[in-house]
């Protein structure tokens, strides 16, 4: 019934910036070991630190190995839940042998061959005995499944499987199944998640990132080089013990009116609801201190030093416990998930340690915003110009946009109304001329001053209103039929006609609960050379040889090219009414291109405004100057009443005015105008990363520098509301909100989640909210290239391009990603999803697009 499965394996590792470490891990004592400094350090009062010279490593474990984690050592809180509970003898050092608990039951050695089972809610009740080993006990694990509980014990003669709850009926001896025996000194053991197979390890398990042929063991010359040239630095401090607690998803407590309806529906499974969640934590235990880790975003969330005294669970005894060194830390949940068991055997003496501790994290999961409303914030300092004079990366206050109400959380969909004085109100009206009395042009005739022989040019036919054509002026009707072949084929702009797609797509939503799309369909290439591509908007694409492509749909290769920069094309966006496509270029200037026209109906190439581009005149503006550096961004802003862009460290918002009109003799000038509104300096040396809702009227505007700092601005009271330091380790290249679209929905809560991207940094996932990093996606390569990404119209899945040639698809539930598309031939630099349907875009440095679906 139980095959055993006896195995002594290498496991590889990954760590960052392609470091290689030697870990030498074995079942009684771990221990740390690298090549260059140690990785992890024990600080004189007992906590838990890593060096400056050692990189994080992501460790994980899993059923038949270990592979251990340690984080940046910042943010931590001194937890104050830590009850000591009852203190057990064993039969000799609990640090020598692994003990098991699961959260409800404890297998000790009573003595030498004896295991004893307590429950841990009755600690002081008598024990099951199981007694069948002849030597010396080594190992003993609980499995995974609750009915039926089984047992493992381990010792040189046999490994016993016991059935817990069959052994508490018996009267008489209990017996075990015997599956395995003189194996000889067994280290470890444990259960297959479906409890049928027994795995267990005679010997010292060795994890090393390094590649085969240089792992310790496969030669000896590698073993003389790194004995003699290489010395390993054991750290002070061991990982005695980890595992991952959950908490359990009550669907009763979302039935309360504090949810919008589709949340209430128990069929509707919303990202949302499983983001607010309480994250799982990974609990570490070493010689020194208990860390509780959320697994989500890699924060340490709650720090015991074990050398500090520790308050008794009884209230009789007033003296407080102290656990100096442990040798061995097993941790676990019970009935009550909001509970975890900790179990420390001593280093020097034969007893083990019995603690309880509260779980790190505990949502009130019946009040978003109450819970959000709970964190402590300190109100942010802000000059009038709009940079901020002193703000923490943790401590900052959401402003609102009136500044009334202080105590309200800054969100994307905010409910105060426009100011008076809010640059939002800005408008900008094309004048009319119209000719008076005081000033008429030069050579305007009037009918007394008209000379004989002289025609009136631009005149009324009659002075009298009352007088009525006679009809004879017009020209006799020669055909019957002559068909009009100067209509043009596109639709004029000004007023464009739904296009066939537009009038399918009327009434259709997106599918919340499709698949990721991983099928390729469509490959094409976007020039006859390959031409890098910059940047992309599901249609609309801005490559690098100056010009920019609007394709038809679906996906086929035909469209229009948009030639008019002259330097490589950095960004393109669309207006929300899907009419008129901006571009951003490095020529220092961004143009707003119309459907069917083969020239940029507007350009932004002064930052003031374009109302002299219209005169003859060649006097020049000296305030009204060029952009200082090139336009890295641009799109339209507010329901396309607005368009910002940036210049350098300067982000600008522009009113504009659109006509297509053109004169017959000038054509060169157009009447669309411009003006600027307002404009911010970021504090850095330039702009790398913008982002603003476009698809519903939101006050906000995301902006990243080259400084590491993220600001966001309210336009409603044209300042900046939230400063975000250090948000990566690198430059923030991309910014991207859960915005949705026309054809999907989404509670309000969900549009203040926004992700960032770095390069040689993971993705990170924020809430607007709370100002904080709630998950962590890695497993994509980006080092030196700026990858785009993309959140799907349905929010469920995160889309980035990697250095691999591949590009990622995450799942925001689970925080890894779910699917990887391969087969390209070249750095994957942007991807987007399709608005409507569930379709993925993907574009390559080589000038590719690959469209991919769910079927």
């Amino acid at each position: 019934m139980f095959p055993l499965v006896d195995f002594l394996a290498t496991f590889p590792t990954v760590m960052n910036k392609g470091q290689t470490s030697n870990l030498a891990l074995t079942m009684r004592n771990m221990q740390w070991r690298h090549n260059e400094s140690p990785l992890l350090i024990a600080s004189p009062d007992g906590s838990l630190r890593l060096s400056v010279e050692a990189d994080p490593i992501l460790i994980l474990f899993a059923k038949y190995f270990l592979i251990l984690v340690f984080l940046d050592y910042t943010n931590t809180t001194a937890m104050t839940d830590l009850m000591y509970s009852h203190c057990l003898r064993t039969a000799f050092n609990p640090a020598h042998i692994q003990i098991s608990q699961d959260g409800t039951y404890l297998a000790l050695p009573i003595t030498r061959t004896t295991v004893g089972v307590w429950i841990l809610q009755e600690i002081t009740c008598k024990p099951l005995e199981l007694e069948g080993h002849r030597k010396i006990l080594t190992c003993m694990n609980f499995g995974n499944k609750n009915n039926p509980k089984f047992l493992c014990s381990a010792a040189e003669d046999y490994i016993i499987v016991w059935n817990i709850q069959t052994s508490r009926q018996m009267i008489e001896k209990v017996r075990g199944e015997i599956i395995g025996t003189t194996l000889g000194c067994i280290n470890y053991c444990c259960f297959s998640p479906d409890d049928k197979l027994v795995a267990a390890c005679s010997g010292p398990v060795v994890i090393s990132s390094k590649p085969a042929w240089q792992q310790i063991g496969q030669t000896s010359d590698y073993q003389q080089t790194t004995s003699d040239n290489d010395p390993t630095i054991e750290a002070g401090c061991a990982v005695l013990g980890i595992h991952f607690t959950y908490l359990p998803k009550n669907k009763q407590d979302y039935t309360t009116v504090t949810l919008p309806l589709f949340l209430q529906n128990s069929n509707n499974h919303s990202v949302l609801r499983d983001l607010l969640d309480s994250a799982p934590m990974l609990v570490v235990g070493t010689t020194g201190s208990l860390l509780q880790i959320n697994a989500k975003t890699l924060d340490i969330c709650a720090f015991v030093d074990l050398h500090d005294p520790i308050t008794s669970i009884n209230s009789l005894e007033t003296e407080k416990k102290q656990i100096n060194i442990a040798g061995s830390i097993y941790f676990g949940q019970g009935a009550d998930p909001y509970q975890i068991y900790c179990v420390i055997g001593s280093h020097f003496q034969n007893i083990i340690h019995l603690l309880h501790w509260k779980h790190g994290i505990v949502k009130d999961k019946t009040g978003i915003v109450k819970a959000l409303s709970e964190v402590s914030l300190e109100k942010m300092s802000t000059q009038e110009d709009g940079n901020t004079k002193s703000c923490g990366s943790t401590n900052i206050e959401a402003v609102s946009s009136t500044d009334t109400d202080s105590e309200d959380l800054l969100t994307v969909l905010s409910g105060t109304p426009v100011l008076e004085d809010s640059p939002l109100r800005s408008e900008l009206v094309k004048k009319v001329k119209e000719y008076t009395e005081k000033s008429k042009p030069k050579g305007f005739l009037t009918p007394t001053s008209k000379k004989q022989g002289q025609i009136l040019d631009k005149q009324p036919l009659t002075f009298n209103s009352k007088v009525k054509s006679s009809g004879y002026t017009a020209a006799p009707r020669m055909t019957m039929f002559k068909p009009q072949t100067s209509l043009s084929k596109t639709a004029s702009p000004n007023k464009p006609s739904k296009s066939l797609s537009d009038q399918k797509a009327y009434g259709k939503q997106y599918p919340v609960n499709c698949d990721p799309p991983t099928n390729m369909k469509v490959k094409l290439d976007v020039a006859e050379r390959p031409t890098a591509i910059n940047k992309i908007k599901f249609s609309a694409c801005g490559l690098a040889n100056k010009s920019g492509h609007v394709f038809k749909m679906p996906l086929n290769g035909k469209g229009l090219s948009l030639v008019g920069h002259n330097h490589s094309v950095t960004g393109v966006s669309w207006s929300h009414d899907s009419n008129w496509v901006i571009t951003a270029s490095e020529d220092k200037t961004a143009s707003v291109w119309g459907h069917g026209m083969a020239d940029p109906l507007m350009t932004f190439g002064t930052v003031l405004n374009n109302f002299s581009a219209d005169k003859d005149s060649k006097k020049s503006d000296k305030t009204n100057g060029p952009f200082p550096k090139e336009v890295k961004f641009a799109q339209f802003y507010y329901m396309d009443k607005f368009v910002i862009l940036t210049s350098g460290n300067t982000l600008y918002m522009y009113k504009y005015l659109l006509d297509p009109t053109k004169q017959d003799i000038k054509r060169y000038l157009n009447g669309s105008k411009y003006k600027l509104v307002t404009s911010f300096n970021v504090g850095a040396q330039q702009i790398s990363a913008l982002s603003a809702v476009n698809g519903f009227y939101s006050y906000l505007v995301f902006c990243s520098g080259t400084n590491k700092t993220l600001q966001v601005y309210d336009m409603n009271v044209s300042k900046s509301v939230r400063t975000m330091t250090d948000i990566h380790t690198k430059t923030v290249h991309v910014i991207c909100q859960n915005e949705g679209s026309a054809y999907v929905s989404h509670p309000q809560n969900s549009y203040d989640l926004f992700v960032t991207g770095a390069a040689g940094d993971c993705i990170k996932l924020w809430d607007l909210r709370s100002n904080r990093c709630v998950h962590r996606f890695e497993g994509h390569m980006n080092r030196v290239h700026p990858c785009g990404l993309d959140i799907s119209p349905c929010g469920r899945f995160i889309a980035t391009g990697s250095e691999d040639r591949s590009a990622y698809i995450f799942d925001v539930r689970t925080g890894t990603y779910c699917k990887k598309l391969t087969s390209h031939t070249d750095v994957v630099s942007d991807v987007v999803f399709h608005p409507l349907y569930p379709q993925l875009v993907t574009a390559t440095l080589d000038g590719k697009l690959k469209l991919y679906t769910d079927r």
